[in-house]
């Protein structure tokens, strides 16, 4: 059998024994190389060879889509109470209030006589009071109230502002007259020590006939939004007088009544 022919898995100890041989032999001469054997096992797995570098850090990839919104945490604690803050500027004093209404009630109960004269302007004037009248001579230029007239007056017992002013004619008697018949009613004031009294501005109302007047013909007059102010202890009267656009003397005969409101001021 050829030495090379063997089945063996290691040939390495015949080509050394071989070649041995050869060297004491001048003449010997190498024969043909044998076929190469099979491949040998695998050998074990050598040992873990050392961590190379860390490599370089790669680009920033694209960002990935917004993920859906967490659930609400819960409510965290209250916080502490704050300082106080500094006070604030005082406000705009606010307008003066009203605290009472009083009303003034006046009548003559029984009929009374207004005139004009001949020019058409006022004649006699009428002062209503508590159930009773006194006729006034003259409203031009103020009015002075004798000792017997002053029962026609009341004195303001606190200071206060007029709000209004209502009155009525009724007539008593029928008059046949054209044109047009203007009643109006005056508040007058006066100083708590004289009798000499002068007129309220805008405190007055006014009551139109026109043509005949009839007999309970009834005329009403109202003034509102007045803001007159009247002092503690003034005296006041209201007083009827009568005008015409007709150039004569006439009597208007009626029952006059009135009412004054009056506003305290706090």
């Amino acid at each position: 059998m050829p030495l090379f022919a063997a089945d063996i898995s290691d040939t390495s100890q015949f080509l050394e024994s071989d070649v041995k041989r050869c060297e004491n032999r001048p003449h010997c001469e190498r024969g043909p190389r044998g076929e190469r054997g099979r491949r040998g096992r695998t050998g074990d797995p050598g040992a873990t060879g050392a961590t190379g570098l860390t490599g370089l850090t790669g680009a920033t990839g694209l960002a990935g889509a917004t993920g859906l919104a967490g659930l609400t945490g819960a409510t965290g604690l209250t916080g502490a109470t704050g300082l106080t803050g500094l006070t604030g500027a005082t406000g705009l004093t606010g307008a003066t209030g009203i605290s009472t209404q009083a009303l003034i009630p006046l009548s003559s109960v029984t009929p009374v006589a207004l005139t004009t004269l001949i020019t058409g302007l006022a004649g006699i004037s009428v002062a209503p009071a508590f159930g009773s009248a006194a006729p006034i001579a003259s409203i031009v230029g103020g009015i002075n109230l004798t000792t017997a007239q002053a029962n026609a007056a009341f004195m303001m017992p606190f200071d206060g502002i007029i709000t209004s002013i209502a009155a009525s004619f009724t007539a008593t008697a029928g008059l046949a007259i054209a044109g047009t018949t203007t009643i109006t009613a005056q508040l007058y004031q006066a100083l708590p020590t004289t009798n000499a009294f002068a007129l309220v501005p805008g405190a007055s109302t006014t009551m139109i006939f026109t043509g005949p007047i009839i007999l309970g013909d009834t005329r009403f007059g109202l003034q509102t939004g007045l803001s007159n102010l009247i002092s503690a202890g003034n005296k006041l009267i209201l007083v009827f007088s009568v005008s015409s656009d007709i150039a004569v003397i006439t009597n208007y005969l009626g029952i006059i009544n009135g009412g004054i409101g009056i506003a305290e001021i706090p």
